[in-house]
């Protein structure tokens, strides 16, 4: 019989330290289980966010290009419908075929705007709104709103007032057009919900540094007023508090989410103060730099003005365009200002042009057949002798990748669809070369006698008695400068310059304008020596339109 002798201390110190090793792999070994699991849970999470971020890419993508390609689309036919309304508004019509055209224009106009809201709705939403900052001078971006908005207030009898505190400085630096913008969003909604009382505009100086001034902006209206519960919805998308006032004033509801963040990029905040049956009143604060008087730009006149429209008479403009009723009103703009016009209808026709003969500049559509304009434009950079072609992108393509492109390939500006004239315009003038390389002026009549012909309802009788009154009173005023010139009366010379400018320009004589505006300009700035060189210039000029008179048929 076996006895029970004492366990041996190293057996059983080796089976605990056994026992708790086996322990402590099994604990390892469900721990690295475990991080397996989590790991493995943790890439499948990971692949699924990578998933959902490049579906979300791909959305926004899509979605943006729909956007850019509902923008193209909507604004090419836009281009030739308020084009053509413009050239039909300038020809003879009945009273009653005039406020017919008028009000189709006007409707034209809000679709415009609305496709306008909608494109740069979705710039903010993808981040790419921008500020374009210049010096500008406040007041005529307040009289450029009293003049939209006075026609509105008129026709539904409300009084409508903008005033400015003593304080506040006119010279800024800042975003000129998207500062009217948002003014603009402002009076028209105030205009939209008012129906009887008054809108005013108040600028108040809010602070102000060496360098910076904060402006207030305010918009008060009698009109129906806000639910102080539903004023912010009114700074959401597609927002108008409630759908019946959609539905009875009509809009999508971007306009204030649009001034929200433009005020935003601004540096300042919008904000309403409203209740139903009072009124509401609009309040917004925007940052500027401080400008310098003689730095601001002014805003170009009307695209009559004869005094600019000499620069383009005779330019040679080569036009890339395959929409038929868009060749019509770009042609019919650009030969209204004397431009002679050739047209291609796609990216390889004008580098048949191109290579054939020389044009002043090209005006580039993007989306063409066979070649494309950013093809089109790489291939005249690349090719020596016009590496210095101006090209002008005129395209429906707006968004800001589309300009991006445009720049990258060689253009040297974009003008947008539908074509604003006055912007096309300014663009022509800012790209034309200087003025020792202006046509030949012999090339170019010294007088456009459709000025007249229009002015007067085409009575060539009329016609030949105000262009030979014309002549008359030039060679008169030649005498009156040269005797001030005499007697070094240089401020008398300026008056006279500015008086005959204008007389010449009711008349289309765009060469006699441009001497008168030049020599306006060098009398008030003392330069006499150039005040000389242009009077030398004058008696030529007017005998020109005298050998252009007497060659007419008919009139002697």
């Amino acid at each position: 019989m076996m006895s029970n002798s004492p366990t041996n201390p190293y057996i059983a110190a080796h089976a605990r330290e056994r026992l708790a090793r086996l322990q402590s792999e099994g604990e390892l070994e469900s721990l690295t289980r475990e991080i397996y699991l989590k790991d493995l849970e943790l890439q499948n999470s990971r692949k699924k966010m990578l998933a959902i971020t490049a579906d979300a890419e791909d959305a926004k993508k899509i979605k943006e290009q729909f956007i850019a390609n509902m923008s193209h689309e909507v604004r090419t036919p836009m281009n030739a419908i308020l084009g053509m309304l413009q050239l039909c508004l300038q020809s003879e019509m009945s009273g009653m075929q005039r406020r017919y055209m008028s009000k189709i224009n006007l409707a034209s106009e809000g679709l415009r705007n609305i496709v306008e809201d909608i494109l740069d709705f979705s710039q903010i939403e993808s981040g790419s709104l921008s500020l374009n900052l210049a010096p500008f001078q406040l007041q005529k971006s307040l009289d450029i709103l009293q003049a939209s908005a006075w026609y509105m207030a008129q026709s539904k009898q409300l009084d409508f007032t903008i005033s400015v505190r003593p304080d506040v400085p006119q010279h800024l630096v800042g975003d000129s057009v998207r500062l009217g913008q948002v003014l603009s969003n402002l009076t028209s909604n105030a205009m939209k919900f008012t129906t009887e009382g008054s809108i005013s505009v108040v600028v108040s100086l809010r602070k102000a540094t060496a360098e910076q001034v904060e402006l207030t902006f305010e918009v008060h209206d009698t009109g129906i007023g806000i639910d102080p519960e539903k004023a912010q919805e009114l700074f959401s998308g597609f927002s108008q508090g409630d759908m019946s006032v959609s539905r009875k004033f009509g809009g999508m509801g971007l306009g204030l989410a649009i001034s929200k963040r433009l005020v935003e990029l601004m540096g300042g905040r919008l904000w309403v103060e409203s209740s139903v049956g009072t009124g509401s009143n609009f309040f917004f604060t925007a940052r500027f730099s401080r400008g310098e008087a003689n730095k601001a730009i002014s805003f170009m006149g009307s695209v009559e003005e004869p005094a600019a429209l000499w620069r383009l008479k005779g330019r040679r403009i080569l036009v890339a365009e395959d929409n038929e009723i868009n060749q019509d009103v770009i042609r019919e703009i650009l030969e209204q200002w004397g431009v002679v016009v050739v047209l291609c209808t796609n990216g390889s026709e004008v580098l048949q042009c191109l290579a054939s003969e020389s044009y002043d500049m090209v005006l580039m559509d993007i989306q063409m057949p066979v070649m494309d304009g950013y093809e089109a434009t790489r291939r005249i950079r690349a090719t020596p002798s016009l590496a210095d072609q101006c090209v002008i992108a005129m395209t429906a393509n707006v968004m800001a990748l589309d300009q991006q492109r445009c720049v990258a390939c060689g253009m040297n500006d974009f003008v947008s669809k539908p074509i604003d004239s006055n912007f096309l315009y300014k663009t022509l003038l800012k790209w034309l070369p200087g003025e020792d390389q202006l046509p030949d002026v012999a090339e170019v009549e010294p007088i456009d006698l459709s000025v007249l012909g229009r002015l007067l309802n085409g009575d060539s009788v009329k016609t030949c008695k105000f262009a030979k009154k014309f002549l008359q009173s030039s060679r008169t005023a030649v005498v009156e400068m040269l005797a001030a010139q005499a007697s070094g009366d240089l401020e008398m010379l300026s008056r006279l310059g500015h008086k005959h400018k204008s007389a010449a320009g009711s008349v289309g004589a765009a060469g006699l304008v441009e001497l008168c505006s030049a020599l306006e300009a060098s009398s008030k700035a003392g330069d006499r020596a150039h005040v000389e060189k242009l009077l030398a210039q004058m008696p030529a000029q007017v005998d020109e339109i005298a050998k252009q008179l007497a060659r007419q048929k008919d009139w002697n």
